[in-house]
């Protein structure tokens, strides 16, 4: 079950846990003190009890697929047992084991209804053995006091319920599935349109730029070397000499920067995983923000340890390049306004050692982010309304499950701590 199909299965829990409770408790003294009966009401009672350990059970576990099975075990237990107390088949509760693949239905996933489905009908084959004295070891008890067979009638409607319950989990897998492709192919076609747009933008910047790069280094070297042979003073030469080098150096330095824009270009129109080291996108992603973030004085640090910067991860270069970039983006707006802010770009092994994990961390304090369970959402966004349209996050995650890797925030950190989880190459 996906993570949507689980939120929507999560409003039907609190419904159907009052509704348990309240008609439990209204047939337990219906049962208690119209019926008599001695202990069919109790275990009635006990079923309504242990329903609601579903709330220290999610606290604990935090595991969905727990709770929500636990919850169908207490209404099989409560109506199979009780019916079975009552007469199997002679008792009214029987009726509404239909309930159990109902509720599976709409809090579970295809699989798991089926064989609720089928632990239903054996239950209710256990019961039709029990009014039929088919065996000793499962004797026919009946606290009513009635005897009025409803065999066939019981199992022919149950029959036709559940064929019902059948259909409509077809068709909400048919949506699901569906609903999961239309997504898949509105964030591929995203991706592709954007990464088009944003690889042909940058090469055409890149072929601009280089050329009249290289002009200006070909004519400061050529000055140079032209100075060598004319009469000045040795000051003079010296200073024009220095302005010529700082030439050389500025253009330079230009030049790494469009080469950093290459690596991006060439990494986003080749959608093909290689093997590279990770400190090279890296350096790549710092020369690309370093003088941004140098007019706020804001320094980007980085791993210091060299005994990583020969690991090697398998993936999209460009792409990863492209997720970096969105993140020291988001922490520079993070924090660009605060006094003595800080981006750090830190890196290690998992412990399995399956993945490189790289941590893009900023000063701002991760408490600050509410409903972080939505900010990889498409268009959520916590920046001002302009400043932001809440699809890098979505962007960067799709991107990552593409890539075989993940990237998440990680909230036991006091800093702002976002992580990207990068296959490893042995």
């Amino acid at each position: 079950m996906n993570e949507n199909s689980r939120e929507r299965s999560e409003i039907f829990i609190q419904p159907f846990i009052i509704a348990l409770s309240l008609s439990g408790i209204f047939f337990a003294l219906l049962y208690k003190y119209y019926y008599q009966t001695t202990t069919a009401h109790a275990h009635m009672l006990f079923a309504v009890g242990l329903a609601w350990l579903y709330i220290p059970i999610k606290k604990i576990f935090s595991n969905y697929n727990l709770y929500a099975n636990w919850l169908v075990i207490c209404l099989l237990y409560g109506l199979t047992y009780t019916s079975y107390l009552m007469g199997s088949l002679n008792s009214p509760s029987v009726w509404w084991l239909i309930f159990v693949p109902i509720l599976s239905a709409f809090l579970l996933g295809l699989i798991e209804t089926f064989i609720w489905s089928l632990i239903s009908l054996s239950a209710a084959a256990l019961l039709t053995l029990s009014h039929l004295n088919a065996f000793d070891w499962l004797e026919y008890t009946n606290e009513l006091g009635t005897d009025n067979p409803t065999l066939a009638n019981s199992l022919s409607l149950f029959s036709i319920l559940i064929c019902a319950v059948s259909l409509i989990l077809y068709l909400r897998a048919i949506i699901d599935r569906l609903e999961e492709q239309r997504k898949g192919l509105l964030e591929e076609s995203y991706i592709h349109s954007s990464t088009q747009s944003l690889g042909e933008l940058a090469s055409s910047i890149a072929h601009e730029i280089n050329n009249p790069l290289a002009i200006i280094q070909g004519h400061a070297n050529f000055l140079e070397l032209k100075l060598s042979k004319i009469s000045i003073t040795d000051k003079e030469k010296e200073e024009l000499i220095s302005h010529l080098q700082r030439i050389t150096v500025s253009t330079s330095n230009a030049s790494a920067t469009v080469k950093s824009l290459g690596y991006l270009t060439r990494g986003i129109n080749s959608e093909k995983p290689e093997i590279f080291k990770a400190h090279e996108v890296i350096e790549v992603v710092k020369d690309l923000n370093s003088k941004k973030f140098l007019l706020k004085n804001i320094e980007i640090a980085t791993n210091e340890d060299n005994s990583l910067h020969n690991h090697q991860v398998y993936a999209s270069k460009g792409q990863i390049i492209q997720v970096m970039v969105n993140l020291l983006n988001n922490s520079f707006d993070a924090v660009k306004n605060d006094l003595s802010s800080w981006v750090k770009i830190d890196y290690s092994l998992a412990r399995n050692e399956d993945y490189l994990l790289i941590k893009v961390i900023d000063s701002g304090l991760s408490a600050a982010l509410l409903n972080s369970e939505s900010i990889f959402k498409p268009l959520y966004t916590t920046k001002e309304i302009g400043n932001g349209q809440g699809l890098g996050l979505s962007l960067a995650k799709a991107i990552m499950l593409k890539n075989n890797g993940d990237i998440y925030l990680d909230r036991s950190a006091y800093n702002t701590t976002f992580v990207i989880k990068i296959p490893y190459v042995k």
